[in-house]
C-alpha cells in the first residue's frame, strides 16, 4: 500500500523580483528566460509505527540543476532555495538528494533522483523530479514458536562500512548505503536455546539492490536440527519500493500596485485621487484576500472585507462603492492571479488624514503575506514633496535618482530639485519630468563617498528640510596594473604573499609539476614594468597530465584534488561600476585537447574576461573559507554561473581573433545591471586564454593583461 505525505519543492523563477517593483505579468520573464516549478517526490518504504519521524528531513534536502556547461545551480539546503529563479532557455538536468548517507542505520535514510528537462522562453516548466531510495532495507520477521526454540536472540545485519542489530522481535526497517560495486550483506543469529547452549549461525544475502526492501524470515528446522546442521532455516523475500513521501517549499503571495511602487507612501490631495489597481500573484489557489483599512468603516460599517469570501448582498455593496476585483485561477501551472481595483470616486471620499491600505493573502498552501500602502490624504501647503532616498536603488558612485510628490497639481506646473554636497555653498538646479503625481531627475557628476543634501522645488516654492544619501565609494581593483607579483614562491603569485592576495591563479596546480601558467611579462605592456602573462598549455610528463588554461582571478586557489583545482571565486567589493576598462593582448592557437563537442580538435580557441557583481546571499564555504562560488574543476563538478540569480551586474567579452597589432589593445567591458535591489558585495573577475579550459579544452594560447581599472559615470 502507497503512504502519500505531499510535500513538493518548487523554485519558481522571476515572480519574486518583479512584482516588488510594481512590473506587470508581461515583464515577468527577461528575454529568453522561462520560469521552473520543480516538484520532488520521494519513493521510500512506509515508517512503521516503531519508527517514527522516519520521513525525509527536508532540511537536508539538496537540489541541484546543470546544463552542458555544468552545475549551474546549488541548493544544499531547504533553506538556501531562493524566492525566485531564473533560467534562460535550453536543456536542463535535475538532481535531488535528501536524508543522510550512513553505512547502516534503522532511522537514516538516503534519497535521490533525477530528470532531465527543458526550459522554454516566455514560459513556465513544469518538472515532476521523483527521488528514489537509495538504501538496501532489511526487515526480520520470525516465526510464531521462535520464542519457545530460542531466548535473548538478536539479528545482526552488516555491510562493508556499518551494522546493525535486531534485538528479539524488532518490526523496524535497516537502512543500508552500499559502497560502489558492494552486493553482499551479512547476518549473524545469536541466542540461546531452550536447553540453555549458545546460538550463532552466520550467512549472506548476495546481488542486494537499492530500492529494494529485503525481508529475512527465520523458521526453525527440526529436519536439519536432528542432522546436526543449522538449526534454523533463513529464507530472504525481495519487494520493490513504491511508496512516495514528498516536501514542498512554496513562495508566499505577492501583491504590487500597478503603475506605482506599493513600498513609497502615496501623497494626494483630497478629491484629487485617481483609480489604484493592485496585482496579487500566489503560487497555488487564493483562499483568502482580506483588504482592510480605516475608513472601511464609515464606508461599510466594517474595517476589513475577504473579497474571496463575501456574501452576495456584501459583494454588491463593496463592488457599488468601488472596491472590485477579478480573480484567475490556472491548475496547470498552480498559479493563481487577481486585480484588486479601488475606483477613484470610492477614494475622493477620504477627508484629510493617514490611511494605511493593507493586503492579506492566503493561499491553499498556507501561506500568507501582508503588505500596506500609505495613503496620505493632506491639503498641506506644500505643492510638491520629496519622496524618500532609497539609498540601494537610487545611490551609486557618481549618480542618483531623486525623486517626488505632486501634491497640488494646479501649483506644480513645474518639479525640480535643488542639491549639493554637504557644506557647499552653492546648490545646482536640476528640473524634474512629471508622470502623473510623481517626478523624478537623475542627476550625475557626482563625487564618490561624499554626503549631498536635496531640496524639492516648484514655481514660488523651496521645500524647508532638506534630505541627505551618501554616495557609494569608486572602489578600484587591488593589483589591477598587475605590478605585484612573487616570482620567489613556488608557485609565482600575483601578489606580495598568500596573506596580500587579492588575485589568483591555477599556479597552485601547474608548479606542482614545476610549471606556471601565469607569469609576469616585462616585454610585452602598457604601463609599469609588467604585465601579466596567461599561457595556456598541457601541464605534465609525457601522456601524464592535463591541459591547463592560462588564467587570472579574483579570489582564492583553494585545493588541489588529485589533478584538478578548487577555487573560490570573488573578493569583497562594495562598490557599484558602470564598465571594467583595461589593455589586453590576446594570440589564439589552435585546439590540441579537449573534452567537450563544442569545441573539438583542430578548431580555433578562443579567450574570456567576465565580470560579475554579487550580493553575500548564500555564501559557499570550503576548509572554513566563504565565497559567493567554490568553483570544482574536477569533471567539470562545479563551475560559475553566468545566471545566478546572486549576480546583480555581469559583463563578458569572447576574444575570438588575435587583437589587433604588436602590442595590447584598450577594452571596455560594460556591466549590465540586473538588480536594483541589491548592493555589491563581491566582485568576481575571471580572465582565461582557454575559454574551455574549465573543460580541459584548449590549445597553446596566450593572453596579456595590464592596467585594469573601472569607471564610474
Amino acid at each position: 500500500m502507497k503512504q502519500m505525505n505531499i510535500l513538493k519543492v518548487a523554485a519558481v523563477s522571476a515572480f519574486a523580483a518583479v512584482l516588488a517593483s510594481g512590473c506587470s505579468e508581461s515583464d515577468i520573464y527577461s528575454a529568453g528566460s522561462g520560469s521552473l516549478m520543480l516538484t520532488t517526490a520521494f519513493r521510500a518504504p512506509a515508517a512503521t509505527d516503531a519508527a517514527p519521524g522516519e520521513t525525509p528531513d527536508a532540511e537536508n534536502l539538496m537540489v541541484w540543476i546543470s546544463s552542458s556547461r555544468g552545475l549551474i545551480r546549488r541548493y544544499d539546503s531547504r533553506s538556501e532555495i531562493p524566492s525566485s529563479v531564473t533560467l534562460k532557455a535550453g536543456t536542463y538536468l535535475a538532481e535531488a538528494w535528501a536524508g543522510d548517507s550512513v553505512p547502516a542505520s534503522f532511522t537514516q535514510r538516503y534519497f535521490k533522483g533525477s530528470r532531465q528537462f527543458d526550459i522554454v522562453a516566455g514560459s513556465k516548466s513544469r518538472v515532476d523530479l521523483v527521488c528514489h531510495i537509495a538504501n538496501v532495507v532489511v526487515t526480520v520477521e520470525y516465526s510464531d514458536d521462535m520464542d519457545e526454540r530460542m531466548s535473548e536472540y538478536t539479528l545482526t545485519v552488516a555491510n562493508g562500512g556499518g551494522s546493525v542489530e535486531f534485538i528479539g522481535r524488532d518490526d523496524r526497517k535497516a537502512y543500508f548505503m552500499m559502497d560502489a560495486g558492494e552486493t553482499t550483506l551479512e547476518y549473524e543469529l545469536k541466542g540461546i536455546k531452550a536447553n540453555g547452549e549458545s546460538y550463532s549461525q552466520k550467512g549472506t544475502v548476495n546481488g542486494v539492490k537499492p530500492a529494494t526492501e529485503y525481508n529475512i524470515s527465520v523458521t526453525p528446522d527440526d529436519v536439519q536440527a536432528s542432522v546436526g546442521a543449522a538449526f534454523f532455516n533463513v529464507a530472504v523475500d525481495t519487494a520493490t519500493i513504491d511508496e512516495v513521501t514528498s516536501i514542498e517549499i512554496l513562495l508566499s503571495p505577492s501583491v504590487s500596485g500597478k503603475d506605482f511602487d506599493i513600498r513609497t507612501p502615496l501623497y494626494v490631495q483630497p478629491g484629487q485621487f485617481s483609480d489604484l489597481a493592485f496585482d496579487v500573484f500566489a503560487y497555488a489557489a487564493i483562499r483568502s484576500a482580506v483588504v482592510s483599512c480605516p475608513s472601511f468603516v464609515s464606508t461599510f460599517g466594517f474595517e476589513s472585507i475577504d473579497l474571496m469570501a463575501m456574501s452576495p448582498e456584501i459583494s454588491q455593496i463593496v463592488n457599488a462603492a468601488g472596491l472590485t476585483h477579478t480573480y484567475d485561477y490556472e491548475p496547470d501551472t498552480e498559479v493563481a492571479k487577481m486585480i484588486i481595483n479601488v475606483a477613484a470616486s470610492m477614494l475622493n471620499t477620504l477627508p484629510e488624514g493617514e490611511y494605511p491600505l493593507t493586503f492579506t493573502i492566503s493561499d491553499a498552501n498556507g501561506k500568507t503575506s501582508v503588505t500596506t500602502l500609505m495613503i496620505k490624504c493632506t491639503f498641506g501647503n506644500d505643492p510638491v514633496a520629496a519622496a524618500d532616498i532609497d539609498g540601494t536603488a537610487d545611490v551609486w558612485a557618481t549618480r542618483a535618482t531623486l525623486r517626488g510628490t505632486v501634491l497640488k497639481p494646479a501649483d506644480a506646473s513645474s518639479a525640480g530639485f535643488r542639491y549639493r554636497a554637504v557644506g557647499a555653498p552653492d546648490w545646482t538646479e536640476v528640473a524634474a519630468v512629471i508622470s502623473g503625481n510623481s517626478f523624478s531627475a537623475r542627476i550625475s557628476g557626482l563625487t564618490p563617498g561624499t554626503e549631498y543634501e536635496v531640496l524639492v522645488t516648484a514655481p514660488d516654492y523651496v521645500s524647508a528640510t532638506p534630505l541627505r544619501f551618501t554616495t557609494e565609494a569608486a572602489l578600484s581593483i587591488p593589483n589591477g596594473d598587475f605590478e605585484i607579483w612573487n616570482t620567489s614562491s613556488t608557485p609565482y603569485l600575483l601578489g606580495a604573499d598568500t596573506n596580500s592576495l587579492y588575485w589568483d591563479s591555477g599556479n597552485h596546480g601547474s608548479a606542482k609539476m614545476s610549471k606556471n601558467i601565469t607569469t609576469p611579462e616585462s616585454a610585452i605592456k602598457h604601463g609599469g614594468q609588467y604585465s601579466a602573462k596567461l599561457a595556456s598549455q598541457f601541464v605534465g610528463v609525457g601522456i601524464l597530465g592535463k591541459f591547463a588554461a592560462g588564467n587570472a582571478f579574483v579570489g582564492k586557489y583553494l585545493d588541489t584534488d588529485g589533478t584538478d583545482g578548487i577555487l573560490g571565486m570573488g573578493r569583497p567589493f562594495t562598490s557599484r561600476p558602470s564598465a571594467l576598462k583595461g589593455y589586453v593582448r590576446y594570440e589564439p592557437a589552435t585546439i590540441s585537447h579537449s573534452s567537450v563537442s563544442e569545441a573539438p580538435k583542430g578548431t580555433m580557441d578562443k579567450g574570456v574576461i567576465y565580470a560579475a557583481l554579487m550580493t553575500d546571499e548564500s555564501l559557499e564555504e570550503y576548509n572554513g573559507n566563504q565565497f559567493p562560488f567554490v568553483i570544482k574543476t574536477k569533471k567539470a563538478a562545479r563551475l560559475f554561473d553566468r545566471d545566478d540569480p546572486r549576480i546583480i551586474a555581469f559583463g563578458e567579452i569572447i576574444f575570438t581573433e588575435k587583437t589587433a597589432g604588436s602590442g595590447l589593445v584598450e577594452f571596455t567591458l560594460p556591466l549590465d545591471y540586473r538588480r536594483a535591489d541589491a548592493k555589491a558585495s563581491y566582485l568576481v573577475l575571471t580572465c582565461s586564454a582557454s575559454y574551455w579550459g574549465d573543460y580541459f579544452t584548449g590549445g597553446p594560447s596566450v593572453m596579456y593583461l595590464d592596467d585594469f581599472e573601472f569607471i564610474y559615470e
